[in-house]
């Protein structure tokens, strides 16, 4: 039996918990481990990249699709918000668009 992407994405928030604090968790431990910073939308295409090297080096499971599926429909909520909360600070603090000469400074 098939599985929808909601039905995979409601199993792992049973099992694995709010997935914006477990995305933003990782993130963290990623830059603590490697010095580097990951956006929690971007933790969702590195797991992606991880189900293709499964499907890649094993065999055929569903449960891999699904879970590609199912970060995908996470990683878009979560860049969507990361684009509407970058869209809000620009609005609320005009200068970190636009420099003290008018021009875009390109943050």
């Amino acid at each position: 039996m098939k599985k929808s992407v909601e039905d995979v994405i409601e199993e792992r928030h049973i099992t694995h918990g709010d997935f914006e604090e477990t995305f933003s968790t990782a993130c963290r431990l990623f830059e603590a481990l490697t010095g580097n910073s990951l956006k929690p939308h971007e933790f969702a295409l590195v797991n992606i990249i991880h189900k293709i090297a499964r499907i890649k080096c094993g065999g055929y499971h569903e449960d891999h699709w699904n879970d590609i599926e199912g970060y995908a429909r996470l990683g878009k909520i979560l860049h969507s918000d990361a684009q509407a909360t970058e869209i809000v600070m620009n609005i609320s603090d005009p200068h970190r668009q636009w420099g003290e000469t008018g021009e875009d400074d390109g943050v």
